[in-house]
Parts: C-alpha cells; structure tokens; sequence
C-alpha cells in the first residue's frame, strides 16, 4: 500500500469498486491522524484511498503535498479515482472525516457518500447561534486558512451549488447527541440525501455501531460488496 503524510492507497483488488475514506480528529496530541476505516475495510475486495488532513482544519488548508486548498485537493482526488480505475466510488468519514465526505462527495459527484456524526456548518456565527462550542481550537486552524473559501463553512449551501446529479448521500447520527442531529437533520431535505437516527451511541456513533456490527452492514450494504473469504 503506498502512502504519504496525506494520502495511502490500495488499487490492487480487482474490484470495480473505490471506496474513499476521509479522516477526522485524532486523539493523541502528538504525531498524525490515523487513515480511518483502514481495519474494517481490510476484508472487503475493494480498491481503497485513505485521506487525512494533518493540520487538523477540515481540509481547508489543502493537504501536504498535494494541493494548497480544497479546489487543489477536489482536482487531486478526480485524477487518483481515474487512476484507479473505478466504476463505482464511495466515500465515507466520520465527524470532521464526514464533512469532507459530504462535501468532495458532492463535488465530484461520486455514487454514494456514507457520513457518521459529521459536522454540516463550521462558521463562527452559525456555530455561536447553535450554542456549538465544540473544537474551536482545531477549527481556528480552518477559519485561519488563507486558502479559505467561505462557501464551503456552510454544507446545505455547498452541496446544492456543486450541482450533484447521481450521488446518494446517507447521514447517521446519535439521537443521543442533540448537537449531531442538528447538523444531520438540516440537510433531510436536500435531494437524494437520508438521514438515519440511531437511539444511542453520541458522537461516537462509529464506534458504538462497530461493535454491533451495523457498521460492516452499512457499509457492505452501500458498496454493494462481501467481505473476503
């Protein structure tokens, strides 16, 4: 599997299936965020592209090493699905990983877009008018950016106006986060989006899901595919 501080990818399978997994937050203080879905997505015959965004800002400073914003990153990602040779492409993340998925998703208007938990506005006002105080830290990092484009900060703006004509998108969310369904609920009526509510599992949904095993279902379910023998 090749790899960089950005990006790894798997085109070896001879699937015609990518499945494009985005990164969100890591956890420890030090060193660079973990390429997401990397374990669960290994006994699936499917091609792989894992994006992380080491400066932690939503992808709004770009990626190292391959483009400086997210117009930079959006053309990079069109040429590495070429490249890959897929029919079918899937992207997923969760939280911070789920914004970018939304939002390259409905640039590229890629088949299908799986997002856990994700945050769908990121501007200060919106966010103060919410109450949302969580990770101002890390997102002064993507306010800061000199690459910034406000239009993306806004995600019921940024999907309609990228003009997506085929993708699916699914949104999951913790009922049992009232800031999650907040972001997840704002985007029910936009076309071919579906939200689903889960009673439990808060902001860590993605976790909670795993160990039920729904997330392999889901995500067998949405790439259409079986696990390796």
């Amino acid at each position: 599997m090749a790899s960089d501080a950005a990006l790894a990818e798997d085109f070896a399978p001879d699937s015609p299936v990518l499945l494009v997994t985005f990164g969100g937050l890591k956890g420890a203080p030090m060193g660079l965020p973990p390429f997401e879905f990397k374990g669960l997505s290994a006994g699936l015959e499917v091609k792989r592209l894992f994006v992380r965004d080491p400066a932690q800002a939503w992808y709004q400073r770009g990626l190292p090493g391959v483009a400086a914003d997210v117009d930079g990153v959006a053309q990079h990602l069109t040429r590495r699905i070429a490249a890959s040779g897929a029919e079918r492409v899937v992207m997923v993340g969760n939280s911070m990983g789920g914004y970018a998925a939304l939002l390259f998703g409905a640039r590229l208007d890629v088949h299908a877009v799986l997002a856990f938990a994700p945050q769908t506005f990121l501007g200060r006002v919106r966010r103060w008018l919410h109450r949302d105080g969580r990770w101002t830290r890390q997102l002064r990092g993507a306010w800061s950016s000199p690459s910034l484009q406000r239009g993306n900060l806004d995600l019921r703006r940024a999907i309609p106006r990228a003009g997506p004509r085929r993708c699916r998108i699914q949104i999951h969310y913790g009922r049992d986060e009232q800031l999650d369904a907040l972001h997840a609920e704002r985007l029910a009526r936009l076309p071919r989006v579906a939200v689903h509510g889960h009673a439990t599992g808060g902001h860590a949904l993605v976790r909670s899901l795993r160990d039920s095993g729904q997330l392999a279902q889901i995500l067998g379910d949405v790439l259409g595919t079986a696990p390796r023998a």
